[in-house]
């Protein structure tokens, strides 16, 4: 068993989720963007807590029925392809596997169809510091700031 980095900076991360426009209606996106992220936390070794849950963005590409073809030439109707980014290292293959299971029965429970799990597809992608940003900051300097935000509020103010 390899043991991931938990000494790497903790950091969020992004999701995709690729489905045919006509396949979640908005209340079903909701459900999918908490239970997704909520599930790339926990596989991270991270709580799902609210803050890192706001910071945690799924981005949802709309496609037409027809935009998914299989390799015989037939429409893939009802084809989902999620894709989590992580930290490089901050994966065992464990928590891999896990989080592939996992995302893969929450598409299946929130279509409402087990049969679903058959043509969900989920592809995991580590990215390096530097390759990742946020508000103009790569992911190191990302967490520093933010640590200094959060050490700035247990402060009191100057009065």
């Amino acid at each position: 068993m390899q043991a991931a980095d938990r000494s790497l900076p903790k950091v969020m991360p992004s999701i995709d989720v690729h489905a045919d426009a006509n396949l979640f209606n908005q209340q079903d996106e909701g459900i999918l963007a908490a239970d997704l992220a909520a599930a790339a936390l926990r596989a991270e070794g991270l709580e799902p807590s609210p803050f890192l849950l706001s910071k945690s963005w799924v981005f949802f590409h709309r496609h037409p029925a027809s935009a998914v073809v299989a390799g015989d030439g037939s429409i893939a109707t009802g084809a989902v392809r999620i894709s989590v980014l992580a930290p490089y290292g901050r994966l065992t293959p464990e928590a891999r596997a896990g989080l592939i299971e996992e995302a893969t029965q929450i598409v299946a429970r929130v279509v409402g169809d087990p049969a679903q799990v058959e043509r969900t597809f989920v592809l995991i992608g580590e990215t390096a510091d530097g390759g990742w940003g946020l508000a103009g900051r790569t992911g190191a300097q990302l967490v520093e700031w933010a640590m200094g935000q959060v050490a700035a509020a247990g402060r009191p103010e100057a009065g």
